[in-house]
């Protein structure tokens, strides 16, 4: 259970390294404090996009009798699931530099659409929508609605939103906030594909082009940097409760004449961030230039659609079955150490250390990850370990499990943690040993929890770049490779078509996690409705 009074102690933590990152950028050198600066000021602006628009559909679905809900919360986690460079794609391929719609209607001389920084906050703050929504409704789904019902026989829902709802979701909207900072700031591949110089990014570069000079910048402002992130991603960690589930279910507000206007307003915007991208990349697949003599006019053609999917399997079969192997190996390797949160669901320093590791997870660039792992496995002193960095896979698949194993570790933490005490206890009177009273107790109450933390984790393993890009052998290619390498000189149509295969896995991965996670949440439900059931059930399984 998500215990939201620590946040006042890391409120503090986090003014406290607040100002000891000031005084170390202070004191830095020129380009370090630049690259810094770049840093905060597009994670500020993502979250200025962000965190209003996602605050506003996290109360239109959570709160608010509107149609289309049921249509949202899907569309919202697929987009939640698919990676960064393939949100970059599909807006890419239409208002990039070969866009469709940038080569059809943009003025010629002009910088398309998507360029430079409105590029980069353009698309962070469309991929920072879903998880604002996310972590808002967790905060609604946890609030008492109580004061929310007592407010709405003295006003309207107008007064109830602004004066009793707004304020008990501040700790939510600041951890959303928290969040995009930290997640905008340890990425790399929109940035690096629009040219944006960003602390990360330059960490990618310095190693993409041999020159470790480029990275070794000043280390104050560096180690403060992190640590602040860690603080934040701390804050984001404890407000994180996804298997809660209230007592009973809010009053929902009636819109009246709104109703109509702001449902089709939800749709737009949430259908926006998968429609369009995926309808770009469609629009790219099926493009044909036709000649007529010495004119050439390029038309759109289903069946040229159909033949670039088709054949992306095919095409891109290495790359494909690579993604898959490091991806479930690494996510089965994180699922499996997260079951260490055993020993630390019910609070104490066991708590604060899982936490701890979460946090450190959560906050540190992809590209330090890899340049840390270069660092261990590539040292002269170190055979054994070279071996591994030039003739296995077996180094960015651990970048790939470092990535994945935060989010694992968080989610499994949370299941162990809402297993309610007294089936536990009465597993304990009755003699059970650890190993029964995960085969008989934890496993028939929290298997969907666990095996939705592993799809999650296989999701984040695949989608990974920043952290594995820079530890890949020359011999093993990566979608996420082939992705990112292929987009710098614009989308085509072999590049559209692989990019929608892989959006239909991710569409496969995320349908599997929705259930997992509607069958945990009817668990949960049963037994805090039912818990004298649940604990004969679990008393005649011992």
């Amino acid at each position: 259970m998500t215990r939201l009074p620590a946040l006042p102690t890391l409120a503090w933590w986090l003014l406290a390294a607040a100002l000891l990152f000031l005084v170390a950028l202070a004191t830095a050198d020129e380009r370090a404090r630049l690259l810094w600066i770049n840093s905060l000021l597009l994670g500020i602006s993502v979250a200025a996009i962000a965190v209003p628009i996602g605050t506003g559909l996290a109360l239109l679905i959570g709160r608010c009798e509107i149609f289309g809900r049921s249509l949202a919360i899907p569309l919202l986690a697929f987009s939640l699931f698919l990676p960064l460079y393939l949100h970059a794609a599909g807006w890419q391929a239409g208002f990039g530099t070969q866009g469709w719609c940038t080569l059809f209607f943009w003025p010629e001389g002009i910088p398309p659409p998507l360029f430079g920084w409105r590029a980069a906050v353009a698309i962070h703050a469309l991929v920072g929508i879903p998880w604002v929504v996310l972590l808002v409704s967790a905060g609604l789904s946890q609030a008492n609605p109580e004061p929310e019902e007592a407010a709405a026989l003295e006003g309207g829902t107008p007064a109830v939103l602004w004066y009793v709802t707004l304020p008990l979701l501040l700790p939510q909207i600041a951890l959303a906030t928290l969040w995009i900072l930290v997640s905008t700031i340890g990425e790399m591949t929109v940035t690096d594909l629009f040219a944006v110089r960003t602390i990360a990014e330059e960490v990618f570069l310095g190693f993409a082009r041999d020159s470790l000079e480029v990275v070794e910048l000043a280390i104050a402002p560096a180690i403060a940097g992190i640590g602040l992130l860690v603080i934040a991603a701390a804050i984001v960690a404890t407000g994180i409760a996804p298997w809660e589930s209230p007592q009973r279910e809010p009053r929902r507000w009636k819109l009246g004449l709104f109703s109509a206007p702001l449902s089709g307003l939800l749709l737009v915007i949430v259908g926006s961030l998968i429609a369009v991208p995926l309808a770009n990349l469609a629009a790219k697949g099926g493009w044909l230039v036709v000649s007529d003599g010495e004119a050439r006019t390029r038309i759109w053609s289903a069946a040229a659609l159909v033949r670039v999917v088709a054949e992306s399997p095919h095409l891109y079969g290495e790359e494909i079955r690579w993604s898959l192997g490091l991806g479930a190996t690494a996510a089965t390797f994180a699922w499996l150490l997260s079951l260490a949160a055993w020993w630390g669901r019910r609070g104490s320093w066991s708590t604060g250390a899982v936490l701890a590791v979460v946090a450190l997870g959560l906050a540190i660039p992809g590209p330090f990850i890899g340049r840390g792992l270069i660092r261990l496995f590539d040292h002269p002193d170190l055979p054994w370990f070279n071996y591994f960095y030039d003739h296995t896979a077996a180094v960015p698949m651990l970048a790939q499990m470092i990535r994945a194993f935060p989010l694992v570790l968080l989610l499994v933490w949370q299941a162990f943690a809402s297993l309610p005490r007294e089936i536990e206890e009465l597993a304990s009177l009755d003699g059970a040993s650890l190993g029964d009273r995960w085969l008989r107790v934890v496993y028939p109450l929290r298997w969907p929890a666990l095996a939705c933390a592993w799809i999650a984790g296989l999701a984040l393993a695949m989608g990974d770049l920043g952290g594995s890009v820079l530890v890949k052998p020359a011999n093993v290619n990566t979608v996420s490779w082939m992705i990112f390498e292929l987009l710098h000189s614009g989308v085509d149509d072999r590049l559209a078509g692989l990019c929608l295969v892989w959006s239909g896995l991710f569409m496969g991965i995320t349908a599997a996690a929705l259930v997992c996670y509607h069958w945990q949440r009817d668990r949960s439900r049963q037994e805090k409705l039912a818990p004298d059931r649940s604990a004969s059930k679990t008393d005649s399984a011992l």
